[in-house]
C-alpha cells in the first residue's frame, strides 16, 4: 500500500525527487498544493491554453489539461518492479465493466459502485462530438491501492472503450479511495483510434477526473472497503488543494470534476465531458 508515497510518488513521474518536493513545499512558507506555479506537467504554465466553446445546444465545452499520468498507468509506458506492465495488450482490456480482474478466475474490487457516461468531444469545433476515439481508464481501489503495481496480483479497475458515433461510451466501476496526498480521481487516456491504445504512447489527451468530494465522503463512510480512505480523505478532502487539479481554474476544474447523482446505499452514476 503506497499511502505515505502518493504524492511523492506521482511527483517522481513527473521527474521531481522527494528533497525537491520537499523544498517546493516549504518556500514561500507555501504548499504545494496551493501554488499557481510549478514543474511542467501540472502548473498554470503547462496548462495556460484553456479552450472553451458551445455546441448547437448552447452548452458550453472546455478543453481538459494535460496531466500527468502518475506513477501506475500499466500501459507500457514504465517499469514497475523491473518489468514493464502493459494492461491495454490484455486480450480482454475492452470492457465496460472494470471491476473484475482481466482474465477468467479473478477477484473483483469492492466499493460503492458508480457508473461513468463520459462524452468526448472537439472543442475547437463547436463541441463536435469525436466517434471512435478510444478511451483508457484506470485508477485506485478502495483502500487507495493500484493494481499491477501495489497489488501486483489483482488487474481491475482498468478498462478501455471505443466511443459511438455520439462520442459517447460507459463504465461501470466503484468510487475510487483515497491515498495520501492526492484528492481521489480517476485517470485517463484518450487514444484516436483501438489500436494507437497498444502502446500507450500515442495518447492525443492524458488528463485525470476529480470525484466530488460528497459523494467520496458518503461512500467511505457507507463501506467498510474504504477504511484506509476515510484516514486519507480526512486530510485529502479540498479539491482546490490538490497539486493536479487547482491550477486550471475554476471553468477546468469544474469540468475535469464528474458530474454525480445517486447514493452510497443504491451507486452513483456520474457524467462528464471530455474536451480535446
Amino acid at each position: 500500500m503506497h499511502d505515505n508515497e502518493g504524492l511523492f510518488a506521482d511527483l517522481k513521474q513527473l521527474g521531481i525527487n522527494r528533497r525537491r518536493a520537499l523544498g517546493l513545499l516549504a518556500v514561500g512558507g507555501a504548499t504545494l498544493a496551493g501554488c499557481h506555479r510549478g514543474p511542467p506537467g501540472f502548473g498554470a504554465d503547462a496548462n495556460a491554453a484553456i479552450a472553451k466553446s458551445r455546441g448547437a445546444d448552447g452548452a458550453q465545452c472546455v478543453s481538459y489539461s494535460q496531466e500527468t499520468n502518475g506513477p501506475f498507468p500499466a500501459d507500457g509506458t514504465n517499469r514497475s518492479s523491473g518489468s514493464i506492465s502493459n494492461a491495454l495488450q490484455a486480450k480482454d482490456i475492452v470492457r465496460r465493466d472494470i471491476r473484475p480482474d482481466l482474465g477468467s478466475g479473478g477477484k473483483q474490487a469492492l466499493g460503492v459502485p458508480l457508473t461513468v457516461d463520459f462524452s468526448l468531444v472537439d472543442v475547437r469545433k463547436g463541441c463536435a462530438p469525436l466517434a471512435g476515439h478510444a478511451i483508457y481508464i484506470w485508477h485506485c481501489d478502495a483502500g487507495g491501492n493500484y493494481s499491477l503495481y501495489d497489488k501486483p496480483e489483482r488487474s481491475y479497475l482498468r478498462g478501455l472503450q471505443v466511443s459511438d458515433a455520439n462520442g459517447r461510451l460507459q463504465f461501470e466501476t466503484i468510487v475510487p479511495g483515497c491515498y495520501d496526498g492526492r484528492f481521489p480521481h480517476f485517470h485517463i487516456e484518450i487514444f484516436p483510434t483501438q489500436d494507437a491504445a497498444k502502446t500507450g504512447s500515442d495518447a492525443i489527451l492524458t488528463s485525470q477526473i476529480a470525484i466530488p468530494a460528497d459523494v467520496c465522503a458518503a461512500a467511505y463512510q457507507a463501506n467498510a472497503a474504504y477504511t484506509a480512505s476515510v484516514r486519507n480523505f480526512s486530510g485529502n478532502d479540498i479539491l482546490a488543494d490538490d497539486f493536479i487539479f487547482s491550477d486550471g481554474g475554476k471553468d477546468q476544474m469544474a469540468a475535469m470534476t464528474l458530474r454525480c447523482n445517486g447514493s452510497a446505499a443504491a451507486g452513483y452514476r456520474g457524467v462528464t465531458t471530455v474536451g480535446i
